[in-house]
């Protein structure tokens, strides 16, 4: 079987080439930086904005931060397995449309439930397992978490100047507005997939059995370690967006939040460009390890009362979730071939984003509850199975 997927792999157009396509890749990192652009600068909102809205508590509050993971949770699988058959164009078009609509009713509604399904709907769109895959149709054996790297130097970026200009934005205008000015990104990001990108040539003529191997694929232990990781990282990340603006607020305005997230997204950026090389050097574990002990000891940080800590909380957690999301979906990558890729990535991003629902959720049941000191212990036990669990994970060698 071995055999079979380094010949899968030799026949994709970026491994044919034998170098990475960085034409292909900066505009596949244009869409993916227009996503994470318009995403990112609501997110530190979303609670905030959702606790102001008709008929909201903050469990409801939760669920609208959280929804978004679940439903994108929910259809990365079956984008994933289809765009393995049916191409990955089209199925990341279908994914930008539902978020472009999901913008659009957020923007439009004064009602929690509304903006609940709103946010259901911008999860929908499902396109971060395709276009990792995409990458690593595109990527040369041996150089997948170098090619991610470079997409990630287009997005960290993206996420910098919407940690920066979305709390100016929140001074100047209602988050309405945003909603609606992040439906417009998303608008550039469609056209510029629908008019400038190309499939690869023989995407279409892999036969239709993904279906059929699915269940081989799950039944993968290094993918579902992977995917637990997933699920860890990402909880956390999703719990500090909804945790840290309000304790931040009571140091300073929530407008100055990006006194806190651009050093933070600064530092993970150089951060994640050693861990993409030191993780393709051999050493995807000891990043992998490095990684989870940022997010979950950052999040910790949290329980002292400070302003101080909430900067390193920030630094910590954000370093941590920016080589995740770069190293895991490349051990994926790696791990798979083509015509299964788009099956695996979407179950690894479906446990991931799994764990942006349950993050803000688990967080608001805890506070609504009256212990808000719960949360910090689920992190804790994550990281801990997230420590546990590396042994396990077999070291891919690539050439």
């Amino acid at each position: 079987m071995e055999k079979n997927q380094l010949k899968s792999q030799e026949l994709s157009h970026g491994n044919k080439k034998g170098h990475v396509n960085k034409h292909f890749l900066i505009l596949l990192g244009l869409v993916m930086g227009l996503r994470e652009l318009s995403m990112t600068m609501l997110n530190p909102f979303i609670s905030t904005f959702g606790k102001q809205l008709m008929y909201s508590t903050p469990f409801l509050a939760g669920i609208a931060l959280g929804i978004y993971g679940l439903t994108n949770a929910f259809f990365q699988i079956p984008y994933g397995i289809l765009s393995d058959t049916k191409g990955r164009k089209k199925f990341m078009l279908l994914g930008l449309f539902q978020l472009f609509a999901g913008l659009l009713i957020a923007g439009l509604t004064s009602n929690i439930y509304v903006f609940i399904v709103a946010r259901a709907l911008q999860g929908s769109g499902a396109i971060m397992g395709i276009a990792y895959s995409w990458v690593g149709d595109k990527s040369p054996i041996g150089k997948s978490n170098q090619a991610m790297g470079f997409v990630g130097m287009i997005v960290a970026p993206s996420a910098v100047i919407a940690f920066v200009l979305g709390p100016m934005f929140y001074q100047w205008i209602s988050l309405k507005w945003m909603f609606l000015g992040a439906a417009c990104l998303v608008g550039l990001a469609i056209l510029l997939v629908l008019f400038f990108t190309h499939e690869m040539p023989n995407a279409a003529d892999i036969p239709d059995h993904s279906w059929k191997l699915f269940s081989r694929v799950l039944r993968n232990r290094n993918l579902l370690l992977i995917s637990y990781l997933g699920i860890a990282y990402n909880f956390i990340m999703a719990s500090l967006f909804f945790i840290l603006p309000e304790k931040f607020s009571t140091y300073m305005s929530i407008g100055h939040l990006w006194l806190v997230f651009a050093p933070a997204l600064a530092i993970g950026m150089f951060t994640m460009m050693l861990g993409t090389h030191t993780a393709d050097s051999g050493h995807f574990k000891q990043v992998a390890l490095v990684s989870l002990l940022l997010l979950g000891s950052g999040f910790v940080v949290l329980l002292w009362q400070s302003l101080p800590a909430v900067f390193l909380s920030a630094i910590c957690v954000i370093t941590g979730y920016m080589c995740m999301t770069t190293i895991l979906p490349s051990y994926i990558n790696n791990l798979f071939p083509p015509e299964n890729r788009g099956a695996a990535n979407g179950i690894l991003q479906t446990f991931t984003f799994l764990g942006f629902f349950l993050g803000p959720t688990i967080s608001g049941i805890c506070i609504q509850s009256g212990h808000p000191d719960l949360i910090y212990g689920c992190v804790i036990i994550l990281t801990l199975l997230g420590f546990t669990s590396m042994p396990f994970i077999s070291s891919l060698i690539t050439d």
